[in-house]
């Protein structure tokens, strides 16, 4: 179902259309994503599936074992409120030392997590590329994790850098 397996998440796969968020382009689904993460995180590790649909959310911060797949079709667009997208201090990121926002797709001190699929993920940049200078989130920031896999997503319009891994 989810072509060639080379990086393989042993529990389950969680559609998240099953679990109350909506790919209609309006419902901003931060929280419930993030509900969902605790959900796959306590089942020690699974797949958040996004099946074809516009789903809208701020930060989604993946845990250890956790992929995060976006079916073709499937477009995981940032929201413009940075308040969805939470400060990481400055002293988690070597040598970068200043508060920023977490990126939107993020993982800190995780292991063997993937961003995977023929999707896309749009950083929505025009909401950060004015005034906030190097605080603006990156479409995708790890940070101190190991075994990371990005593979087939398209990233467009990321707010800063496009991916950014840190001593990963």
């Amino acid at each position: 179902r989810f072509g060639k397996e080379r990086y393989k998440v042993k529990q389950g796969i969680y559609n998240v259309t099953e679990y109350g968020i909506l790919g209609d382009g309006v419902q901003n689904a931060t929280r419930e994503i993030a509900a969902l993460i605790q959900t796959v995180k306590q089942a020690g590790g699974g797949t958040l599936y996004f099946p074809p649909g516009l789903y809208t959310s701020g930060t989604v911060m993946l845990e250890s074992n956790m992929t995060l797949y976006l079916e073709a079709g499937a477009v995981l667009q940032a929201s413009g409120d940075p308040g969805d997208f939470p400060m990481v201090d400055g002293n988690r990121i070597p040598g970068w030392r200043a508060p920023t926002h977490a990126g939107f797709i993020a993982a800190i001190e995780a292991q063997n997590v993937a961003v995977r699929g023929r999707g896309r993920l749009d950083g929505r940049g025009w909401f950060w590329w004015e005034g906030l200078g190097d605080h603006r989130p990156r479409s995708i920031q790890m940070i101190s994790c190991d075994n990371v896999l990005i593979e087939g997503i398209t990233i467009v319009n990321s707010p800063m850098w496009t991916v950014h891994p840190v001593c990963c």
